[in-house]
């Protein structure tokens, strides 16, 4: 009766039985064949200059880092030799250049140079030229994976700002975007 229960609670929590060493390495294998593909889409994306990074989190100069962003606000994106990013507040705080609590950018974007270290890790460097001048860019995607890490630069006075996010097929119909300057 005891040994049914267990059993029971065990399908309902969603535990199954231990996993063997076969089974084990097998998950692990699919793993990492699923991150290498996703890995090698996104590389593709960011190439190409036709991607979208919403961010995950968001880091503002040296201040603290945001994990709670709202993705249909705060991103990156570029297609067809245009680029753009947009910050904006959580706090519902409307006011801002872009009219939802930030700043919007957008120009023509330049693919300046790209490399690869020996472990895989990929790094892009884009140009981004706007209304208020000229912004550094820096894309780095870590071997086996689609999460980059983008780091703008100059974009509004010498401020800086990092944002983390999944490197996604460009589509603005999935963002909202604010007033640009």
């Amino acid at each position: 009766m005891i040994f049914a229960a267990a059993l029971a609670a065990m399908a309902v929590s969603g535990c199954s039985p231990a996993m063997t060493d076969g089974q084990r390495a097998a998950a692990k294998a699919e793993r990492a064949l699923l991150d290498s593909v996703a890995n090698a889409i996104a590389a593709a994306r960011l190439d190409s200059c036709s991607f979208l990074i919403p961010a995950r989190s968001l880091q503002i100069g040296a201040g603290r880092v945001n994990n709670v962003t709202n993705e249909v606000t705060n991103f990156i994106c570029a297609d067809a030799g245009k680029g753009m990013f947009q910050l904006a507040s959580m706090r519902g705080n409307r006011a801002g250049a872009n009219g939802m609590g930030g700043i919007t950018l957008e120009g023509t974007l330049t693919l300046r140079k790209q490399s690869r270290d020996r472990r895989g890790n990929r790094q892009w460097e884009y140009s981004l030229g706007t209304t208020l001048g000229t912004c550094r860019i820096l894309v780095d995607l870590p071997a086996a994976s689609a999460v980059a890490r983008v780091y703008v630069q100059g974009a509004f006075t010498s401020g800086s700002f990092t944002l983390t996010g999944a490197v996604e097929p460009y589509d603005r119909t999935s963002v909202a975007v604010g007033r640009t300057l």
